[in-house]
């Protein structure tokens, strides 16, 4: 999660609106920075399927702001994107992600995930995944 401007900006300068695309989660009310939901090519060889990837910004945890993003996101992936899945790969320490990604649908793989370096250590993770068909009808309708 960028913690500065810099940081932030670093941050959306990495999407391109195409093949990696960066939204920002906003307060309807007030316009406040809620948190990020980005999806990003998983690999060259599938072109419809994306990794997403999404965190809120300090104090805007567990009101909700981070749901209705996703689910948001997952209605631009699927409809206005066209894609036929999406992957995340989480923590599993990570029980609020963890939590977000059961109630909107998505299922754990049973697959051997390789560690990804963050902030200076390999971390292990799990990948969840949600399709198109997967998804509950208050996504898609």
């Amino acid at each position: 999660m960028p913690t500065t401007p810099a940081a932030f900006a670093a941050y959306v300068n990495r999407f391109d609106g195409v093949a990696a695309v960066g939204l920002v989660v906003c307060l309807r009310s007030t316009g406040e920075l809620a948190g990020i939901v980005n999806l990003r090519p998983v690999n060259r060889d599938d072109p419809l399927r994306r990794a997403i990837g999404f965190g809120a910004f300090s104090g805007m945890t567990g009101r909700g702001y981070m749901r209705e993003g996703v689910e948001l996101t997952l209605h631009i992936a699927f409809h206005r994107l066209n894609l036929d899945g999406l992957e995340a790969d989480i923590q599993p320490g990570n029980t609020a992600c963890l939590n977000l990604v059961k109630r909107l649908g998505f299922r754990r793989q049973d697959c051997s995930v390789p560690p990804i370096w963050i902030d200076g250590s390999w971390r292990h993770h799990e990948r969840w995944t949600i399709t198109r068909e997967m998804c509950y009808p208050g996504i898609l309708s």
